[in-house]
């Protein structure tokens, strides 16, 4: 939901494009459940870029780094980790914690 809404504002600023958003997770893409799951249809809506670092936290930082270079509009950082690596990879991309 959170990730919702930071697209929403994102491609309220930039009209017509779709947003691109980063999402930073400390778990597995078998932790959370599925995008398309919520309805999501990448063929009409944003662009997500995932990046999972498996339980392994000190794979964060370079995630992050992956998430910024091309940049993305926004991140959507989950947890406390995750919005730290975030955090020291880019001042000038909105990060979102969730």
């Amino acid at each position: 939901m959170i990730g919702m809404v930071a697209a929403g504002r994102v491609a309220d600023a930039q009209p017509g494009k779709p947003a691109k958003i980063g999402w930073l997770n400390s778990g597995s893409a078998t932790s959370v459940a599925p995008v398309n799951a919520l309805g999501w249809d990448e063929r009409r809506d944003d662009v997500i870029e995932a990046r999972y670092a498996d339980g392994r936290a000190e794979r964060l930082r370079t995630l992050a780094n992956e998430l910024v270079a091309p940049p993305v509009d926004v991140i959507v950082a989950a947890g406390t980790p995750a919005t730290l690596a975030a955090a020291q990879a880019t001042r000038s991309i909105p990060i979102v914690a969730s």
